[in-house]
């Protein structure tokens, strides 16, 4: 896991005037998303440097309201399933499933792994389009958190959402490296191209 240090250049303008937080139209412009990337940075660098306070907080909590049962349960379970859940995608994504994409790895989309982790079993998905918000890309493929980011999108909470771009005929592509492939993009033609 890396660090952002506080020392860490930020090409950012400098911090907008509050008045632009207040304004949700004002987000959306060029000056303020410097703003808003600022702000963004400066919560990762604080939970970077303070992880370890939510948790103790949230510790506390539970502890003062419910006991041990209430720690329990409400803290320590819960983070090693969602620990065992990341790993499971990182384990079982690499040995059992379908690749729709050649990416060059091992990695795999599986229908299992995908219900039991919140759709992060399209794996396979996410290697061909790493920084995309939507892995489900089928039909078939539910992806709950996307409808979430969809639901935030529509309220206006979410933008400037990156979508894999794969192109219109994304079921007939393979994503391979660049210079296996020795074409544009590192993309295979497809059967329309040529």
């Amino acid at each position: 896991m890396y660090t952002i240090s506080e020392s860490t250049k930020c090409s950012c303008q400098p911090l907008r005037p509050v008045t632009s937080v207040l304004n949700p139209a004002a987000l959306r412009t060029r000056h303020s998303i410097s703003y808003t990337h600022r702000v963004h940075h400066q919560n990762h660098v604080w939970i970077s440097k303070w992880h370890w306070v939510p948790l103790t907080e949230l510790g506390l909590a539970l502890f003062t309201i419910g006991g041990w049962s209430w720690l329990l349960w409400g803290l320590f379970l819960r983070t090693v399933v969602n620990l065992h859940g990341t790993w499971l995608v990182n384990s079982a994504t690499h040995m059992w499933g379908s690749q729709r994409f050649i990416t060059g790895d091992a990695s795999t989309n599986s229908f299992w792994v995908a219900m039991l982790t919140f759709e992060e079993g399209w794996h396979n998905n996410h290697h061909a389009a790493p920084q995309a918000a939507r892995h489900g890309i089928a039909w078939y493929e539910f992806d709950f958190n996307w409808y979430g980011i969809c639901a935030f999108r529509w309220l206006g909470l979410a933008w400037d959402i990156k979508l894999p771009k794969l192109g219109t005929d994304h079921a007939l592509r393979k994503v391979i490296p660049r210079e296996t492939a020795g074409t544009q993009n590192g993309l295979l033609p497809t059967a329309s191209s040529g």
